[in-house]
Parts: structure tokens; sequence; C-alpha cells
């Protein structure tokens, strides 16, 4: 498969997906090129690699549809992978206009890859809708003792995603449970919510989100009591401004009765 230059059309709430694509050393890159009618949040979500590939966003200025260096501005990008497979996230507040996103290959590695995008309105209670695996706090071997992850929210970050999982659910073994997810050490207003992925598909569907707390301005919101097996996805993200934070997961193991 050669190098692609796709036309995306306008983005919207709904993603638009891009699954099965490659990248390799003979064709290191994708570009993918979509509009935003309108200003709001730009979610991109990069996940089932192999190998290391990242992924950067640029505003086009020109409205040419290729990447013209010095003259089309830079956004963000993500690069997680450390030449490791890694899903990769790109969240940021955006003006109307033309945009490209292209993924490419870490050092020469071949990978396929999935490639999720959508826009969401800016600070507000729908953030990003895209499910990345940015921060793992307790893998498929289940997570075994409290966690606490810092981080920072602000236009060029508007989410992050925790991926935990619960390995026990009761009987001789007992249970693992999350007694409280506490998001804390907030100077502008942040929220959370719990989402479980029961069908895979890296998007967040109606009915997907358990829980969520959204306390207004710099309290601490708190989700409670998380004890069913599974995996699930913890999600901060921005509702006004620029903030730290704290994360503190407090894990509980309950004996058999």
């Amino acid at each position: 498969m050669a190098i692609q230059n796709i036309n995306l059309g306008t983005l919207s709430e709904t993603p638009t997906p891009v699954e099965h694509h490659s990248v390799n050393s003979s064709e290191p890159y994708d570009t993918y090129r979509f509009r935003l009618d309108s200003p709001g949040n730009i979610n991109l979500s990069l996940t089932g690699t192999s190998a290391d590939a990242d992924v950067v966003l640029y505003r086009d200025v020109n409205n040419n549809g290729v990447i013209d260096d010095g003259v089309d501005t830079w956004i963000q990008n993500s690069t997680f992978g450390y030449n490791e497979a890694h899903d990769e996230a790109i969240n940021v507040v955006a003006e109307a206009g033309n945009y490209i996103a292209k993924v490419y290959s870490f050092n020469d590695n071949s990978t396929d890859y999935d490639l999720r995008l959508s826009t969401t309105r800016s600070y507000s209670t729908t953030p990003s809708n895209l499910l990345s695996k940015e921060f793992t706090a307790g893998d498929w071997t289940g997570i075994f003792q409290d966690q606490t992850f810092n981080g920072s929210l602000g236009d060029s970050n508007t989410s992050d995603l925790y991926y935990f999982h619960l390995l026990r659910i009761g009987g001789s073994v007992g249970s693992d449970t999350i007694s409280s997810i506490t998001l804390s050490g907030l100077s502008n207003d942040a929220d959370i919510r719990l989402i479980r992925d029961s069908n895979n598909n890296r998007i967040v569907d109606a009915g997907e989100e358990i829980d969520k707390s959204q306390n207004l301005g710099t309290a601490n919101d708190t989700i409670f009591n998380i004890n069913q097996g599974g995996s699930y996805y913890l999600q901060v993200y921005q509702y006004s401004g620029s903030t730290d934070y704290t994360l503190n997961f407090d894990y509980t193991y309950v004996p058999p009765a």
C-alpha cells in the first residue's frame, strides 16, 4: 500500500474511523486532511499498533491539503511509545479551518494502526469520546495497590485517559475494589468520568459512561466504589482554563466472606 493522503471531510462528534492501515520503512507515513466547521475540540486516537508509530497535527494554513514546512502551523504531537507500541492521543482546542494529521513510523518500524477522529465542544461537559490507553493504572494482571498520578490540562491537552483492570471479582479469592478515585490540586475547573468500553471499539458509546464527578470550580472530584471486575478508563478532562492535577486511585482488597 502506497503512502496515503486521504480526505476525511468535515469532523463531527460521531467518530471518523480509519482502520487497518499501515506504515513501514518504505511507506513511512500517511496523512489525513479534514475540516473543522466551527471552533471546538479536535480529538484524535491512534491505536492497534504492534510497534512504535506516532502522530502529529498541523493547521493547513494555505488550504492545499499537504504539509508545507514553514507555512503550515504545528498544533500538537503524541509520541508516547519510545520505540515500543503504545496508544497515542491528541486532544486540543482548535479554530475552524483545515487540518492535517500525519501518522508516521518511528525508526522505520512496521505496524498496522487504527486512527479515529472526532470533534466535541470546548470547555464543556462533553469531552473527547475516543479511548486511548495513554496511562496505565493497572493492566490485565490487575491493580493491586494505591496509585497516584500527576498531570496537566489546557487548550493543548484537554483530556487524559487512565486505563485499569480489576481482576478478582469475589468468591474464594476475594475481590479487588477501587474504593475511590479522587481528582485534586486544581487551579481551574476539571472533571472526571468512568468509562467501560463494553464492545472494545475504543469509542465512548451510549451507556458506557458508568459514573462521573463534575463539581464546580477547583473543588475535588471523586468517584466511589468500583467493585465489578473488568477493564475501565478514567478520563480527566478540561472544563475551563489550564490546571495541574493529582489523581489518586484508592485500592482496597476485600477478603472472602
